[in-house]
């Protein structure tokens, strides 16, 4: 599989929202279980952020900062409307 190098400011902008989510002081594995977390808060939380950067990188650029596929955030900025109205 063909490694994805991601731009270091879309990495930046990741690591502070995940700051205010209050998970930057976490140890990296906490960090990491959350970006599997399957749960709502987190589903949305991460969605969130797919489309705050949707605009400065590509779909499999943002999937690769939290190890997901592009698909993943096809789908994340499609709802996001929805996502709003709840």
């Amino acid at each position: 599989m063909k490694k994805i190098t991601t731009n270091p400011f879309i990495i930046r902008v990741r690591d502070l929202y995940l700051d205010e989510l209050g998970l930057g002081e976490k140890s990296r594995s906490t960090k990491r279980r959350w970006m599997t977390n399957r749960s709502r808060p987190a589903v949305e939380a991460r969605n969130a952020l797919f489309n705050a950067i949707a605009p400065f990188c590509g779909r499999v650029q943002s999937g690769a900062l939290f190890n997901k596929d592009h698909a993943t955030v096809l789908h994340a900025i499609k709802n996001h409307e929805m996502y709003l109205a709840y």
